[in-house]
């Protein structure tokens, strides 16, 4: 069964600065209080209560030279107006957001590979256009950044799609291109494109397996049936990431990506 329509008593007359003044006596116990708490003349307070209490066809306050005690009557109105109130200020809030005044804290996770050359830039922009939110950055490997996210640790993470599960969403924004980084005399420098069956006699510096890059390339490799990239792999420490295209270039083959500074992959 349906609620019927909800329909303002006849010849009811109250506004929300009646409501608040009548809540913020209750809250101080004083007319004076009230009016400082709301920037109003104590005089302005006592007519905004007096013509709900006529409206209302009750009297909310008893009072007297020292105090303000309320009725009955006016301690049921205060509970529920009280909630009404409250509910009014989230409800204010939420819309000011919709409108683009956004408060709050906002937890990124990101990839090793992108948080320090492409995300501060984004960030900074987001910070010039929403003030009011404070952002965090975490940073690490693929599996790290699905882990965070899936954790509720992140708010959202910049990553790879490698190896989702179920309890992670991702909606791709970008697709990269893989570049080898060699070194300057290697046989293949010349090359205007390079496979991963070219490749498959290399050493490389890579990631770790648990970098989704790393994973990416190991399962088309095996999939092809080229199991030596899979084990040809000399690994470096993730604090070594600046590092790691100088030991590309001296020692070994890297399959790297490229992302510039507004996020666009080349």
């Amino acid at each position: 069964m349906a609620r019927p329509p909800f329909r303002t008593p006849r010849g009811f007359d109250v506004a929300i600065k009646h409501i608040r003044a009548v809540n913020s006596v209750a809250l101080y116990g004083s007319f004076t209080a009230a009016a400082a708490d709301l920037g109003m003349t104590q005089s302005a307070v006592s007519r905004l209560v007096l013509q709900l209490e006529k409206q209302l066809g009750v009297s909310l306050f008893l009072r007297s030279t020292r105090n303000v005690i309320l009725t009955a009557p006016g301690r049921e109105f205060t509970a529920s107006t009280r909630r009404f109130i409250e509910d009014l200020n989230i409800q204010v809030e939420n819309a000011r957001a919709l409108g683009g005044q956004i408060r709050g804290r906002l937890i990124i996770s990101c990839l090793l590979s992108i948080t320090h050359h492409v995300v501060p830039d984004a960030v900074l922009r987001y910070r010039k256009a929403h003030p009011g939110v404070e952002v965090h950055l975490l940073e690490g490997l693929g599996s790290a950044v699905h882990e965070d996210v899936r954790s509720g640790l992140a708010d959202f993470g910049v990553g790879n799609i490698t190896g989702l599960n179920q309890e992670v969403v991702a909606e791709e924004i970008v697709q990269e291109s893989c570049f080898a980084i060699l070194p300057s005399k290697h046989r293949l420098r010349n090359s205007k494109s390079i496979t991963l069956k070219d490749l498959e006699d290399e050493e490389f510096v890579s990631l770790p397996t648990a970098a989704g890059l790393r994973r990416q390339i190991d399962g088309i490799a095996a999939a092809n049936g080229i199991p030596e990239i899979v084990r040809n792999v000399r690994r470096f420490d993730r604090h070594e990431w600046s590092d790691r295209h100088r030991k590309a270039a001296e020692s070994g083959v890297d399959l790297t990506t490229h992302v510039d500074q507004e996020g666009r992959a080349s």
